[in-house]
């Protein structure tokens, strides 16, 4: 049995950033009565999960009702839903406070990791021929002289990935001039990050910013000479039968960093391809992409080890990766266990991913043992 970790305080810092849009208000909560919850099998729909019991993947069933029991009396929070696949299969739903399975989840800056794997999607096709291949050459419409340094030539398509452009935006830093604050309410987001002021060399110090995503969202359209939406409905949504969404864009009608609506189970999907490449049998992503996306690219001191924008963490012994944003929405990847956990949730910033943590760590992870 694994020892039961606490992971409040963990990565904090993360959960209070680059997410976007107002914050969120904290919900009123209905506790439930002291009772038993009874586990249900997931339902077999068209959306493309197969279904399993907790103990057709060796997963304690009792542990995972005494989650239920713990999440709806809020002893974690304001969670809005727990959704656990294994080996493949579903097997496990949980919504709670007005959520359902249809609820379209603001999952704000797991956004982020998704147009990560997007763009993964299009240097798979050859779209992109590297993530050597430079930022700046591919925007000519764009007056570049603004704020130019010759380290701004040396950005690559890795440094947007890595969020290490070297340019003068940093989302935790109230007065920087790339904040996405100061961002958003310009008149062109993509403009408006390129030509940022040069700090340091591209590749030598991390910084977390939403506009190098935004500045992603350009280099995805550009070269596959296709809306960033269209690309993504193609190459990856309808792959995985993923047809209910919403993707807010930019003023540049990029896709927006912070801005997809999905629902729970198609989250645990995002995991799942992250995982093995593959959603039933069809490769969406390569393992080439995978290995790289979610092997340490980049450390800060107060964050977690970073991929291209897939989260990374070590912890009972196996590696995990993750992608989260505000509030509490997060996808975890457990490639050792074969398991993937989807969470949203409306909690403060501050403790929405500590919150996350000991869910995991109180009820899921003991349950694999």
């Amino acid at each position: 049995m694994i020892n039961r970790i606490n992971f409040i305080g963990f990565l904090i810092l993360i959960s209070l950033i680059g997410c976007g849009g107002s914050d969120e208000q904290p919900k009123t909560v209905i506790t439930a009565p002291e009772e038993a919850f009874e586990y249900e099998v997931p339902e077999q729909t068209q959306d493309g999960w197969l279904t399993a019991t907790l103990s057709d993947v060796s997963i304690d069933e009792k542990l995972i009702e005494d989650m239920m029991l713990s999440v709806s009396k809020a002893r974690y929070g304001y969670i809005d839903s727990i959704v656990i696949a294994k080996d493949g299969y579903l097997v496990h739903e949980g919504y709670f406070g007005g959520s359902t399975r249809d609820t379209l989840n603001d999952i704000r800056s797991v956004s982020k990791s998704i147009i990560s794997t997007i763009v993964g999607i299009a240097v798979d096709a050859g779209h992109i021929a590297s993530v050597e291949d430079k930022v700046m050459t591919l925007f000519p419409e764009y007056d570049l002289l603004q704020n130019w340094h010759e380290r701004k030539s040396d950005i690559s398509i890795r440094h947007l990935l890595t969020m290490s452009s070297g340019l003068a935006c940093n989302d935790t830093q109230l007065v920087s001039p790339g904040g996405e604050s100061t961002m958003f309410e310009s008149d062109d987001w993509l403009e408006h990050f390129l030509t940022l002021p040069s700090l340091r060399e591209a590749g030598a110090e991390f910084a977390y910013c939403a506009g190098g995503v935004v500045g992603l969202a350009g280099v995805l359209e550009k070269s596959t000479h296709m809306k960033g939406i269209d690309f993504a409905d193609e190459f990856l949504f309808k792959p995985l039968n993923i047809n209910n969404y919403n993707w807010l864009k930019t003023n540049g009608d990029l896709l927006h960093p912070n801005g997809l609506f999905i629902n729970s189970r198609d989250m645990a999907k995002i995991g799942q391809v992250m995982m093995t490449g593959k959603w039933n049998d069809q490769v969406i992503l390569s393992q080439e992409w995978i290995t790289q996306a979610t092997s340490h690219q980049f450390t800060d001191a107060d964050l977690d080890s970073l991929g291209f924008l897939w989260w990374r963490h070590s912890t009972f012994n196996f590696d995990l990766f993750y992608a989260h944003g505000k509030g509490g929405k997060t996808i975890v990847v457990i490639p050792k266990l074969n398991i993937v956990i989807a969470i949203a949730a409306s909690n403060d910033p501050s403790t929405a991913l500590g919150l996350n943590w000991k869910i995991i760590s109180d009820f899921i992870l003991p349950a694999l043992m």
